[in-house]
């Protein structure tokens, strides 16, 4: 009788668990994921370009310039966003720096040819890059800094070997695939399951390896993190700023910024610019870049 008590509990807590792992509520509300778009603010003057890139495909992408400008940024966005979504963050930038700014959408991302690859993303950056150095018209001849949010950071570290790139910011960063992973499990997974969980990853994406290329960085950098970033802590930047052997960097945690609120949110990103700012001025020495 007390076996058959016991199996019987112990059936009654897996049932439990189970079924409070399943369950799930899903309101007419979740249906819908609107994402709201924001002007491009009237400080700048927009115009768009086809860049091509040596594999044939024609990229998307944007030019946002300032008549007063001392300075390029370069961006790189993350693999879920488009250019649009970060003209939040264009704009913060836009009211404090006299800056230019340049992006492209990756391929299959917004009005760009193709589909979206590790290897050909990265040659969208470096085709970017190379387009817009060729172009004086675009950079005018001032100084050119990258800036990557996510997935960008990776895309930034893999232009940064460029002799005009004269430093790089990164936001929301990662170390590598395999440490990105063991975050997501500890995100979505009981730690009671995580060990017989098995996420199959395509060997492709353990290119994705931020650690190896921040080790060649000797240029001035920066990188920002959220403290509420459950996708890519804060203790990963603290890692590949601890691995770069650059002498001018600066690490940011942001108090209460997440993964994407960090750029998306004025609260948030006024203090990512103020601090860019600081970086830009007291520690690489530009001048005459604030407004």
């Amino acid at each position: 009788m007390k076996l058959t008590f016991k199996i019987t509990i112990v059936l009654t807590i897996i049932l439990f668990t189970i079924t409070g792992c399943i369950s799930y509520k899903y309101s007419e509300k979740d249906l819908f994921r609107p994402r709201k778009e924001n002007p491009i603010s009237h400080l700048y003057t927009f115009d768009q370009y086809l860049v091509n890139t040596p594999d044939g495909i024609k990229l998307e992408g944007w030019h946002l310039s300032q008549n007063d400008a001392k300075i390029n940024f370069v961006f790189f966005s993350g693999r879920s966003g488009k250019i649009r979504y970060a003209i939040p963050f264009f704009n913060m930038i836009g009211e404090n720096i006299k800056a230019n700014i340049f992006s492209i959408n990756y391929r299959g991302y917004g009005l760009s040819e193709g589909n979206p690859t590790i290897d050909g993303v990265i040659e969208d950056g470096k085709s970017a890059i190379n387009y817009f150095l060729k172009e004086k018209d675009l950079n005018k001849g001032l100084p050119t800094y990258i800036i990557g949010i996510s997935f960008g950071t990776f895309i930034s570290l893999n232009v940064m070997d460029i002799d005009a790139i004269k430093g790089c910011i990164l936001i929301s960063t990662f170390t590598s695939t395999t440490e990105a992973i063991e975050t997501l499990k500890k995100t979505i997974i009981p730690f009671y399951l995580s060990p017989f969980v098995k996420i199959d990853i395509d060997k492709n994406i353990y290119k994705l390896d931020n650690l190896s290329l921040i080790r060649k960085i000797k240029k001035p950098i920066i990188l920002f993190n959220g403290s509420e970033d459950s996708e890519t802590p804060y203790q990963m930047s603290e890692k590949l700023y601890n691995e770069t052997p650059s002498d001018k960097k600066r690490i940011i945690l942001i108090n209460g910024a997440e993964h994407n609120s960090i750029i998306l949110e004025d609260r948030y990103s006024e203090e990512v610019v103020v601090e860019i700012i600081k970086f830009l001025t007291e520690v690489v020495g530009e001048k005459e870049i604030v407004k």
